[in-house]
């Protein structure tokens, strides 16, 4: 099975703040992936970060995957809350990291999955 990166939206905006986002792509080299909120969280923070917006252009993520199953929504609901801390009144806070969670632990079928949480030379 392939070996795929899942960054989390701090990654993506430490490689836009230093426009590096091309050198992300090359290490990357076509296994990277994230979820339907690391892409939204992508989104919000390009209105302050323009060159995330490359992210998006250049597809080096794929299509954002969606939790739909309902035992994946629970399991990313109680990870949000118990392990990264998340509340009820702020419902995307975490989300991303919960739904990355869940993906690499709950969809065999992704392959193999690897967190990227932060950089240090390479994902």
């Amino acid at each position: 099975m392939r070996l795929c990166w899942f960054p989390d939206n701090t990654v993506l905006c430490n490689f836009a703040v230093v426009d590096r986002v091309p050198l992300l792509e090359k290490v990357l080299d076509g296994r990277g992936r994230w979820t339907e909120a690391v892409a939204h969280e992508a989104e919000q923070s390009a209105r302050y970060l323009p060159r995330l917006r490359e992210v998006m252009s250049l597809g080096m993520l794929g299509e954002p995957i969606a939790i739909t199953d309902v035992e994946e929504i629970a399991a990313v609901d109680r990870l949000r809350r118990a392990v990264f801390g998340g509340v009820a009144s702020l419902p995307t806070k975490h989300l991303g990291e919960a739904e990355t969670c869940v993906l690499i632990t709950m969809r065999p079928e992704r392959g193999r999955g690897r967190w990227a949480d932060r950089c240090r030379g390479r994902p």
